[in-house]
Formats: C-alpha cells, structure tokens, sequence
C-alpha cells in the first residue's frame, strides 16, 4: 500500500513540474523572440508604439492616451479599443519602464494558458499522459504564436484568461468564474460577444439535480450576458455620443468595424450600414477558407466534433471573416486570442466523445486509442508551427551592433521631447506624450527621425482611407526634411537620421559629414583621382531595392574647390543614360567647402528607371571645374 500511494504522490507531484518547466521554456524562448523582433526594429508604430505609449502615459496620468492615430493626443476609451488591462501593466511599467519586460509578461500569461487546459483534459479524457500532451500542443498551435509575436495587445491577454473562464464554468467555480470573464472583457471590448455566447451555453448547459430556471449556472449565465451586452452597448453607444460633440463620428469608430457583420447587428445605434453582398463575400473568399483551414488543421479537425464548445466563438469568426481590414483573416496577427481557447476545448471534448464512443472496446485499448490521437495532435501542431506558424522567420530578428547602437541612441531621448518619426524607429519612442508617425507635425515637432537603411518605409497616409503607406525612403516628405533650415543633425546612427530643431544645420551636417578619418566598416580600395586634388576613395550600398537604391560615397580632397566647380551623376546601361538628381552632402555643404585633409562622407539616391527588367547599371561622375573636365565611373551595380 504504501508502496502504491507514493507512486500516486510522485505522479501528482510530477505533471505541475512537468507544467512549470513547459511555462517556463515557453515563456523564456518565445518571449525571446519577440523581444528579439523588437530590439531588431522589426515591430513598428502600429500597433506596438501605439499600446507602449497608452501603457507610459497611463502609468503617468493620462488614461490610455496616445497621439498616432489622430495626430493630437486622446485616450484610446475615446476613439480606440477599450484595453483595460493595461491598468496593472501601467503599473509595472511606471516602477520598470521596459519594453522587454512586457513582453515577457505576455509570453508568460499566454504560456499560463496551457495549465486550464491541462485540467480540462485530464478530467474528460482520465489520463494525464494525454493531457500533457495536449497542453504542449497548445504551445506549439500556430495562431498562438501570431498573437503573441505580433508586438504587444490587450486582446492577446483574453486568450488565457477564456481558458481559465471555461474551465470553471465547466468545473462550477462561478464566482472564480466570473471574475475571470470580466477580465477577459477588459482585455478587448470585442471580447464580449463571446461572453455573450459564453452565457448561451451554460445557460443550456444542464447539470445533475440542477434546473434551468432556479440553479446557479442560469444566474451566473444572466451574469454573462447582462455583462456583455452592457460592455458592448456602451461601447457602441460611445461612437454615436462623441460624434455628437463634434469628434468626427468616423473618428470615434474601430475602423476594422466600419464594413463587418457587427454593424448591422447594433445599427439601431445610427453607426453606418454595410453592403451584406460584400460581407457575403468576404465570408465565402479563399482567404476566409485558408484562415479557417489555418485554425483546425493543427487540431487534426477533432474540434469539429464538438461544435456546441466550438460555436462560443462564433462571433469573432464572423467578426474577423467579415471585416474589410484583411489582416483579422491572418493567424500572424491577435486577433485568433478569442478563438483559440475553445479550438482546444472543443478538440479535448471531441477525444472525449472520440474515447465515449469507443467505450465497447476494451478499456487498455481505449486509453491506446486516447495516448495515440494526443501524440497524432501534438505532432499535427509541430507540423503546423513549420508550414505556417510566424515562427519561421525568427531568424529575421537577430539583432546587430548597429541594432544595438541605434536603440541606445533613441532611449537617450528625454521623453519631454516630441517626435515624428518613421513607424520602425517610432516603435522605441513611445515613453513620451507627444509621439507622431511621420510626415506628421514634421513641420513643429522638437525631433524627425527617419529611416534611410531600408529601400521602403511606412508613413502615415494624410489623405485617404488607408492609415499608412510604404513608400522610397527618400521621397517628398524626407526631401522637406533636409531643405528645412531649422533642422540640424542630433546623430546618425545606422543610417537613421535624427534631426533636432533649433541646432544649427549646416555645421550639425559637417560634424558628421566631414570626418577625420574613413569609418572602420569602409576600405578606401577605389581611389579614382578626378584632378584639382579632388578623389573618390570608395562606396558602400546601403540598400537596394525594387524602387530605389542608396549608396554612401566617400570623397577627400587635398585642394579647396573653386566655387565653379560642377560634380553630375548620370546613371547608365547598355541602352541608355540619364542623370541623376544630385546635391553635395545633401545639399548642405557645397564642394567648394570642402575641407582639404578631411573624408566627405555623401549620400546618392537614385531611383530605377521605367523599365522593371533586371539590368547592370554604372554609375558615371563627371567634374567641371571651369578649366578641366573629367568623366569616371565609379561602380556598377544591379537592380532586380
């Protein structure tokens, strides 16, 4: 006997260690990576900037607010998600203010999420060796990795907090569970249509000795519902009252909601009619099969054998099938985090009736059969996290010197300073009240950071409906940039330009364009002497891309320049020549005021030709110095 007793006591003591070690490996790898994404600048304004800045000005008195949406700062209670769980991340983040850290907050809330389902599949299906294994197959399930990966949302913390809702509704632990579905609402206001539907079930969900009309479960069910109706209510409600002050009602709205299956439902509440034909559509495209192929598959389809568990998420289904903002039919995004949880419940009920009607067979056949279908599920998922988990691209988020150099740069600056920014940089400034995505209030703010290390960037579109658009890193907007005298350069790092109001410009440009000495990462291999004492030493390409390529040259001269002195860039293949728009130093610092003795570190964009072929291109210099003409070129390179 008690030799028995102590293998039942190693056995229990056993699987929450086995839970913790999965927690932790979980929380310790993927929250690494998305730190890792982070630090890499692979997260951008939207979204990670835009909740970073609600969680610092929260922490510091100004409830949800942030100023990338609209361009003047507003709380997000106004005229975004309701995303009341930022409250007690505010907290941790005005005594750590890290990023990183809410990161691995996320990662380890997620993570927790693997333990209700543990207990839930250990009780339906009477084996802890199954539910262990199920419970690694939720770590492995790919839409989990898109919420988690995908910068930082309140939405993503429902996931856990759905689970551990349903289970306790399961178990009849209502007060537990009712504490947990209202902390599931205040991750996202959306969150409650499935509380809504949370509450049909349990409201039919019958139990021995316990009647519809006088047991608890329909207390708790009207609970649910009265709750959720309530939320949703008020939130719809909210666009209608502040288009009435005179906020744009347009303005007041989530926009991914403006053409989806939500509208209809609430438009006694004046918000705007869809076209059904459209949402129609939307529902029955390719894209709305692949994304709901994307969510079963990894369950093997054992989901679909418990529909009833599987219908409570119904309405973000269609939320996300109808929406006209394609990115909610993506598992790489969070908005999977209120689906997830009952794929698995509905897949551990659908083994359970799997294993119920295999009850004719012999009972060590049946756990074979409930040991096989886990181990199948587990290995379905893996599969899964190769084929089409975010997963795959981890190694796109190393993080470099120059990473490192440049976040560095931008933590040094005071958060009194406003700033307009690229969203790739803007994603690191958010721990200030005025933060902009650029070309916004580029004409006022204290700081322009932009972007010149990537063939395209992402600013914020100032007309028409799309929030952003990616564009060539040298465009309209940057060139304003560099002809505004008021700006100087704060730094240069990575190829990121700073520029600070009120420094002076042109000698903020000599300090970091005419250096003592070639950087260490450049060879001065091509010396080309073009006279007058004037040399081309070397180029190095920043970037090149399908649009435009970026190099940086390096010139010195041993003579001062006569102020005649004429330097053109022509670009040329076997068919043609064409100049290339050209400024010494971007404009700032003329040859002729070049310092003899001193490196000129210059910059040359050039943009592709109309024609979209792969072709070798020279790039050909030409100087005039008013006696002497002389005509080089310099380098060759691709455009694909």
């Amino acid at each position: 006997m008690k030799i028995e007793n102590s293998h039942i006591s190693n056995r229990i003591w056993i699987a929450p260690f086995i839970l913790a070690a999965m927690i932790a490996t979980y929380t310790l790898i993927i929250g690494g990576w998305s730190v890792d994404r982070f630090n890499s600048f692979n997260a951008t304004l939207w979204d990670m900037g835009i909740m970073v800045q609600s969680i610092w000005n929260t922490a510091h008195g100004s409830i949800l607010h942030e100023s990338v949406n609209l361009g003047y700062s507003v709380s997000r209670l106004a005229m975004a998600h309701w995303e009341l769980i930022y409250f007690p991340l505010a907290i941790i983040y005005r005594i750590i203010p890290s990023v990183p850290l809410l990161l691995y907050i996320q990662s380890f809330v997620l993570a927790c999420g693997m333990i209700p389902i543990y207990r839930f599949a250990k009780k339906k299906l009477s084996s802890e060796s199954a539910a262990l294994l199920i419970s690694l197959t939720y770590l492995f399930y790919p839409a989990l990795h898109g919420a988690n990966l995908f910068d930082l949302h309140g939405l993503t913390f429902a996931t856990t907090f759905l689970l551990f809702t349903f289970y306790y509704l399961d178990k009849g632990d209502w007060i537990k569970a009712i504490i947990l579905g209202v902390l599931s609402i205040c991750c996202r206001e959306d969150v409650a249509f499935v509380i809504f539907t949370l509450g049909i079930y349990n409201l039919f969900k019958r139990k021995p000795g316990e009647t519809i009309e006088h047991g608890v479960a329909f207390q708790v069910s009207a609970i649910f519902i009265g709750i959720s109706l309530l939320w949703i209510t008020a939130f719809f409600s909210r666009a209608y009252f502040i288009g009435s002050t005179g906020l744009a009602e347009t303005n007041s709205m989530v926009p991914n909601w403006k053409n989806s299956i939500a509208v209809p439902i609430f438009g006694f509440l004046k918000l705007p009619l869809p076209n059904i034909i459209s949402i129609i559509q939307s529902i029955c495209s390719y894209e709305s099969i692949k994304y709901i192929a994307k969510l079963i598959l990894p369950t093997i389809g054992l989901c679909c054998l418990s529909p009833s568990i599987l219908l409570i998420s119904l309405p973000t289904v269609l939320l996300n099938l109808s929406s006209n903002y394609y990115q909610m039919r993506q598992i790489e995004y969070h908005y999977t985090a209120a689906i997830t949880p009952f794929i698995f419940f509905a897949t551990i009920n659908g083994m359970a009736n799997l294993k119920q009607w295999s009850a004719r067979l012999p009972k060590l056949q049946v756990n074979r059969i409930t040991f096989v279908f886990s181990s199948i599920l587990l290995l379905a998922s893996v599969i899964s996290t190769t084929q089409f988990s975010i997963l795959r691209f981890h190694k796109t988020w190393r993080v470099s010197e120059d990473n490192k150099k440049l976040s560095q740069q931008l933590r040094a600056i005071p958060s009194e300073l406003s700033v307009s920014a690229s969203a790739r940089v803007g994603a690191h400034l958010a721990n200030r009240k005025e933060l902009y995505h650029f070309p916004e209030h580029d004409s006022n703010a204290d700081l322009i950071i932009l972007e010149f290390n990537r063939p395209e960037v992402e600013i914020k579109n100032l007309t028409g409906k799309l929030r952003t658009s990616r564009v060539s890193a040298m465009n309209q907007f940057t060139q304003r940039v560099f002809q505004d005298t008021t700006l100087g350069i704060r730094f240069i790092e990575d190829n990121v330009f700073c520029f600070q109001r009120g420094l002076a410009s042109k000698a903020s440009f000599e300090k970091f364009c005419l250096l003592e000495k070639m950087p260490s990462n450049v060879a001065a291999t091509h010396l080309i002497d073009f006279g007058n004492g004037l040399h081309f030493l070397a180029w190095k390409s920043i970037y090149i891309g399908n649009q435009q390529a970026h190099f940086q040259l390096f010139w010195s001269t041993t003579e001062s320049q006569p102020e005649t002195t004429q330097l053109n860039f022509y670009l040329a293949s076997s068919e043609s020549q064409e100049s290339i728009p050209y400024q010494p130093v971007l404009g700032k610092i003329p040859i002729n005021e070049w310092e003899p003795g001193k490196i000129i570190a210059d910059h040359l964009f050039i943009n592709r030709p109309g024609s979209t072929e792969t072709k070798t291109y020279s790039v050909i210099v030409s100087v005039f110095t008013g006696k002497n003409f002389q005509q080089r070129q310099v380098f060759k390179f691709d455009f694909r």
